[in-house]
Order: C-alpha cells, then sequence, then structure tokens
C-alpha cells in the first residue's frame, strides 16, 4: 500500500513515516528503485501503532514539563516565628514536618491566636534539607542565646 494510504489507515502524516524512516523506526516494506515511492504492507500497522502510542507519551511527558509546579515558591516579607528548625535527609522531609508542627503547638496551645499563621520554609543544604516550621508571632521577642543544633536525619530543636 502506499505511503499515503498506509499514513491515512495509520493516522499518521506522511511526513512522520518518512522521519521515522530515516531513523530506521519503521522502514517501508518496499521503496521503489526508480522513483524513491514506499510503500509499506499492511503487517506494518501494529508498529506503526506502538510507534505512534511511544509519540503521544513523549509529547504527554513533554507538557507535564511545562506546567506549573504543584506548589508557589513567592518571596514574603519578615515575619518573627516561633518555631523549629532542622535539616533532615530529603528523601524523608514530610516525615520530619508534621511531627515538628506537632512540637511547636503544643507549646503554644495556650496563647489565644497563636496558632493562626502557619509557616514552613525549605531550602537545600549541603548536610541534607533544611525545613523551618512555625507560627506567625506578634508577642515580644526573645533575648538571649537561640541554641540550634542540626544532625541531619532527625529534627533538631532551635528557636528561629
Amino acid at each position: 500500500m502506499v505511503i499515503s494510504d498506509f499514513a491515512r489507515l495509520g493516522q499518521v502524516s506522511v511526513r512522520m513515516l518518512r522521519h521515522d524512516d530515516a531513523l530506521g523506526l519503521l522502514v517501508p516494506d518496499h521503496v521503489e528503485p526508480a522513483g524513491g515511492y514506499r510503500s509499506y504492507s499492511p503487517e506494518q500497522l501494529h508498529l506503526l501503532n506502538r510507534l505512534a502510542a511511544v509519540e503521544s507519551s513523549r509529547r504527554m511527558i513533554e507538557k507535564e514539563n511545562t506546567r506549573s509546579p504543584d506548589h508557589v515558591v513567592k518571596t514574603l516579607p519578615a515575619v518573627r516565628l516561633v518555631g523549629r528548625r532542622a535539616v533532615v535527609d530529603p528523601e524523608v522531609t514530610g516525615q520530619h514536618v508534621g511531627p515538628m508542627f506537632e512540637e511547636v503547638s503544643a507549646t503554644l496551645r495556650h496563647v489565644d491566636g497563636a496558632l493562626a499563621t502557619p509557616i514552613a520554609t525549605y531550602a537545600e543544604a549541603d548536610e541534607g534539607m533544611e525545613v523551618a516550621v512555625g507560627y506567625a508571632w506578634g508577642g515580644p521577642a526573645r533575648t538571649g542565646p537561640r541554641p540550634s543544633t542540626r544532625p541531619t536525619g532527625s529534627p533538631s530543636s532551635s528557636n528561629p
């Protein structure tokens, strides 16, 4: 069957068939020596369908890479935070965030309105993922030294 009929049956363009031929992905069953006309056998249709499925998947992947992410990165004004900071293994960051928030909220439950604005920040660090969680704080600033330890893999305590 001639290339145009094969393309129509396979629901692809003639240009795509020529491209696949040039790459050696789907070589015509016969090429006329005098004019170079390509023809395909009906048995090759299943190969064309596999290639079309691969091309469709490739396009979907490309679209996914151009979509906006599930999170938004933006700059915020400075906020005083009562919270905890830790450097954790990036593979298990999510396992630490909840318990860190729970630890902070347990110390603030007695203060009305203190748990109104939760904040979390994440930054890549040499040791892992630096995570800071807590709540916006309008109360007095803490004075004195602020201890900080940073073991990789488990949350550490500090008062940012």
